[in-house]
């Protein structure tokens, strides 16, 4: 495989991970709003969202732009084009049933009827785009064969996730910071909801829902697919794919990375003050951007 269509399902990955994620996150929110449990600040959640592009703090309003807007970088409708992109320059390396599922993504997320509903019911609209990401991640795990393309896809999809988890944690303890007062549990479990991992904490916890708790969850638990822990445990286990099959003339310093980073959130106790938790969070983030670092240089950067 050349180097350059790794690099394209790769950030094929990237993309649809960041989509799926976010509209998740979104949706989870809208409905805390609606619920009255949580107070939303809209404008926070723009902030948040576009990278401190200034917006209303009103929700549809902000649901539309940040998803529909395609004058806008960090758009979700970007983020489906850049994925289907890159999925257009690696057609020979993917199956039909998966590029067919990015082009219905793209023109569902181009409709004009879409976008107008979303400022009568966000709900069903974000249903909808959240289905076909699910398509989207069923037909590569169904379908796709376990070889040199899906590695690199599985790679995108993780390193995306931890930076997503890690920017995601830094914004919840932010947020109970700034407020002042003790942690706000709903806040808390509509993150896990988002990343369908309420369910699991019910059966492992009794009683109320402890916002350390559900950090732990989300950093620790190894059996749940949206925790750190799982991520650099999966991420192992692909980089051994790729070792095994001489992928790329195999870097030693991936696993040298992901062992570091594995054993720093097994073994390294999480700080109980602020700035302590957002420090070792940036610790595990940089590890992130060191693997990633990694596979451009030496995989993206040259032609094999």
């Amino acid at each position: 495989m050349l180097s350059r269509v790794a690099e394209n399902m790769y950030w094929m990955s990237r993309y649809m991970e960041r989509t799926g994620i976010q509209l998740r996150v979104l949706n989870s929110t809208y409905i805390s709003d609606q619920d009255g449990l949580v107070k939303v600040d809209w404008s926070q959640i723009a902030k948040h969202f576009s990278l401190n592009y200034p917006m209303d703090n009103n929700g549809s309003e902000v649901l539309s732009e940040l998803i529909f807007d395609g004058q806008k970088d960090f758009s979700i409708l970007n983020n489906v084009f850049k994925a289907r992109e890159n999925a257009r320059s690696a057609q020979d390396h993917i199956i039909r049933e998966l590029w067919q599922s990015l082009n219905d993504f793209y023109h569902l997320i181009k409709d004009d009827y879409l976008k107008a509903q979303m400022l009568v019911d966000p709900m069903s609209v974000m249903d909808q785009l959240i289905k076909q990401a699910m398509v989207y991640e069923g037909i590569i795990h169904n379908s796709m064969s376990r070889g040199e393309a899906f590695c690199f896809m599985q790679l995108g999809k993780l390193i995306e996730r931890g930076l997503q988890l890690v920017d995601l944690l830094k914004y919840q303890l932010t947020i109970d910071q700034n407020d002042g007062e003790k942690p706000n549990e709903q806040r808390w479990r509509y993150l896990l909801i988002s990343l369908s991992g309420y369910e699991t904490y019910l059966r492992e916890h009794v009683g109320n829902l402890d916002p350390k708790l559900v950090f732990d969850q989300i950093m620790h638990n190894n059996n749940f697919p949206y925790s750190l822990d799982y991520s650099w445990g999966r991420i192992a286990v692909y980089l051994k794919m790729m070792k095994k099959e001489e992928i790329g003339l195999y870097h030693p310093d991936l696993n040298f990375i992901t062992g570091k980073a594995s054993s720093y959130i097994k073994y390294i106790q999480v700080p109980n003050d602020f700035e302590g938790q957002i420090n070792y969070l940036n610790t595990v983030e940089k590890y992130y951007l060191d693997i990633n670092r990694v596979l451009n240089n030496d995989y993206f950067g040259n032609i094999y």
